[in-house]
């Protein structure tokens, strides 16, 4: 996609305007990633590199920003060794060191929708308008940089009305909630515009997939997990049925640490992929001893919420468009952030055995170490 979404760029450079559906593999997609990019091609060409490098520099940017921001995120949620292995853990996670120097319009979806999540927490947690309108504001360049923003539109309904109840202030809204209410009916009726006259295609360019990319797409498909399939095989692949592609959850799981590539092919990098496997299968079990002691916890529902939005959304595309590329978690990689509260948990929770806590720091440091040293020797 990458020759796409460079020809995206170079036509708003070159025709000053917004292209048609039909104008390039990519050019399906909302604008603003594209609008915003361009200066950065025009930079790198300037420098004496190339367009591209400089594409590749502007989303190595948006991953640092996100990367932060993330971090600011997780600390309305804990503290002290809890943010620490989820911040360690939110750092180190593959997909986001996968993404952060690839050209697309994913790492300004991920900014913005993690911007979304704190302005929303924050109103939430504090009922101060202006944050509310940091969250409408970044939930519409979310939805105008890639449809999957419209989880983002459903997060900031669940913050602002939520929030707006939990503030007490019913009938006494303040200037700054309301300016927030008025945006974010303004970015609704905008949406059901764009919807009405526009182009209906979730994918505009599914048509031209090729049809050995094409997955089951029975009910089996989406209920079963290949624990087998997960462990034994280190990488996965939009190709290659034995490796998982079949099964939802195993090739979003996979494609969380890996995209769909073999990253090192020899021995060390087999054994890398498969102690990252291993240990997340193990974190996963912490993040639900995690969710299930903060269940009575308002805003752990909230996270919980985001994680089947978005994987319902990442659902619906494989529905629609039954491809293995349809899988890919980079279009979700913001739902990390609602797991890692759970598993930061999980592992550090007081009254746990001194078994469990160990156990739990060492698949932690198994699975950052891993996969450090995997991305290492993939460079």
């Amino acid at each position: 996609d990458v020759d796409g979404h460079v020809a995206y760029v170079q036509y708003v450079l070159d025709n000053h305007a917004i292209p048609g559906v039909d104008d390039c593999w990519t050019c399906y997609h909302p604008p603003v990633y594209y609008v915003t990019a361009a200066p950065a091609f025009v930079l790198g060409n300037w420098m004496g590199v190339s367009g591209t490098t400089g594409l590749q520099a502007f989303s190595l940017l948006l991953s640092v920003l996100t990367l932060f921001l993330g971090i600011l995120f997780l600390k309305n949620f804990m503290s002290g060794g809890a943010l620490g292995i989820a911040s360690l853990l939110w750092t180190t996670w593959p997909v986001l060191i996968l993404m952060s120097p690839r050209i697309g319009n994913d790492q300004m979806f991920c900014l913005m929708h993690v911007l979304c999540l704190w302005g929303g927490v924050k109103y939430f947690n504090e009922g101060r308008g202006k944050f509310l309108i940091v969250a409408v504001l970044a939930a519409a360049l979310a939805v105008w940089t890639k449809t999957t923003g419209v989880v983002t539109i459903g997060m900031v309904f669940l913050f602002a009305v939520g929030g707006y109840f939990r503030s007490a202030r019913l009938l006494h809204p303040t200037k700054s909630e309301v300016v927030a209410w008025v945006f974010f009916a303004l970015l609704l009726a905008g949406i059901a515009l764009q919807k009405l006259l526009g182009d209906a295609d979730l994918v505009g360019n599914s048509s031209g997939l090729n049809g050995r990319l094409r997955v089951g797409n029975e009910a089996f498909n989406y209920i079963f997990f290949d624990l087998k399939s997960f462990v034994t095989h280190p990488y996965t692949s939009a190709w290659n049925e034995e490796w998982g592609r079949e099964f939802f959850w195993n090739y979003a799981f996979k494609s969380s640490m890996f995209g769909e590539f073999e990253l090192v092919r020899n021995e060390t990098g087999r054994t890398l992929a498969t102690l990252m496997s291993v240990s997340f299968l193990g974190l996963m079990v912490y993040a639900a001893r995690g969710f299930w002691k903060t269940k009575l916890q308002v805003m752990h529902w909230i996270l919980f919420l985001q994680a089947a939005a978005l994987f319902g959304a990442l659902m619906v595309l494989r529905i629609k468009v039954p491809f293995s590329c349809s899988i890919d978690f980079r279009y979700i990689a913001p739902v990390v952030l609602s797991i890692l509260p759970f598993m930061a948990t999980g592992v550090t929770l007081e009254g746990s055995s001194v078994k469990w806590k160990v156990l739990g720091y060492a698949l932690v440091a198994t699975f950052a170490l891993s996969t450090v040293i995997l991305y290492i020797l993939a460079m």
